[in-house]
């Protein structure tokens, strides 16, 4: 069972706000107008103090600002709430898409963080490709940003998602990478042509603020960039029936809590990884099998006060009202069917996302 004293990690989505509109984020329909659902929120630097018991956390080592709905740029307090983690020599990170804030924010940030800590900047393309994906980035303020925090000493990596339109920029991306000073380039094979349904999609469709069509996503031709379990889906549909009957019967080996890491949303609510909290918001993860039963386990845990930092305490959330709940669940009444999908024996489609990702100094 998970154990607060066993936490490593700490994934926070420190606001759900962003800048951007990428068509395959759970925040937004299709690259469009903001799913109706979802509350906007930013925690503020007092707000994270009572949430997380850094000097309590005996394991404790790293928190990464990243997150399902938000960047945590957007967050006007970021640098002071890592400020407060570096006086607990805390590792921090932070995945951003780079186009918030100014040039001396960033020099700023650079200066607060050391050696040990990093930011992952997404840029999937270079100047005339960034923004299919990155809806609503500026690539110059984008650029300014980064070479910013470089400069000024911080340690930088990109990633680079690959789709069709950018496949053949791969090499010169990462060039211009060595240019700037980024310690690291990764390519990542989306898995995201898999959807909330679990099913394949070749073309997903890019939509306005308007939700009208305007632009599409494709998997890339060249096969060292695609996700390899794209493919094996087919297969293990026909050795099920079905891909539900398989995440509900495949035995479970929770990827995070083997690292012991944890997933804090801006919304308050605490899961051993991201994955689940993106089956709380919009249309589709709404109408999902696992959306009910996932506020069934939460009512099984004593109500929704039980399973959020906003109520609770992180150690009475993982050490006895939420976590075993949850845990449980992986073999016996109440599974989600997200838990199978991505810590099942036979499908991992975002493990193979992330073989080619490392980060500098991790």
């Amino acid at each position: 069972m998970y154990k607060l004293d066993d936490v490593i990690t700490v994934e926070w989505e420190i606001t759900n706000r962003c800048n951007a509109s990428c068509p395959q984020c759970p925040r937004n329909n299709y690259g469009g107008s903001v799913i109706e659902s979802l509350k906007l929120t930013t925690i503020t630097l007092e707000q994270a103090k009572k949430m997380l018991p850094v000097g309590s956390m005996k394991s404790l080592r790293t928190v990464y600002f990243c997150g399902t709905y938000g960047d945590p740029a957007v967050n006007i307090e970021l640098i002071e709430i890592c400020s407060w983690l570096k006086q607990y020599n805390i590792q921090v990170s932070l995945h951003t898409n780079g186009g918030l804030q100014k040039p001396e924010w960033w020099k700023k940030l650079a200066n607060v963080l050391d050696k040990d800590d990093f930011v992952v900047f997404s840029i999937d393309g270079l100047s005339d490709t960034n923004h299919v994906y990155r809806r609503g980035v500026n690539w110059k303020t984008l650029i300014n940003n980064a070479s910013a925090f470089i400069n000024a000493g911080g340690n930088a990596h990109w990633d680079f998602i690959v789709f069709r339109h950018n496949e053949h920029q791969v090499q010169a991306a990462e060039a211009f990478s060595n240019t700037l000073g980024f310690k690291k380039f990764n390519y990542k094979k989306t898995h995201r042509f898999i959807n909330k349904k679990h099913d394949r999609v070749e073309v997903w469709p890019i939509y306005d603020i308007h939700d009208k069509l305007v632009d599409k996503l494709e998997i890339p031709n060249n096969p060292v960039y695609i996700n390899n379990q794209i493919s094996k889906l087919e297969k293990v549909n026909k050795q099920h029936g079905d891909f539900f009957t398989y995440t509900m019967s495949t035995p479970i080996t929770c990827y995070h809590k083997s690292l012991g890491k944890i997933y804090i949303g801006a919304d308050g609510y605490v899961f051993p990884c991201g994955w689940l909290h993106d089956r709380m918001y919009g249309i589709e993860a709404e109408q999902h099998p696992d959306h009910k039963a996932l506020f069934k386990l939460f009512e099984q845990a004593g109500g929704i006060e039980k399973v959020n930092l906003n109520y609770n305490s992180l150690k009475n959330i993982i050490n006895t009202d939420w976590f075993p709940v949850l845990e449980s669940s992986w073999t016996g009444e109440g599974r989600l069917s997200r838990c199978g999908a991505v810590c099942g024996a036979s499908f991992n489609p975002v493990g193979a996302q992330n073989e080619n990702v490392s980060y500098w100094g991790v």
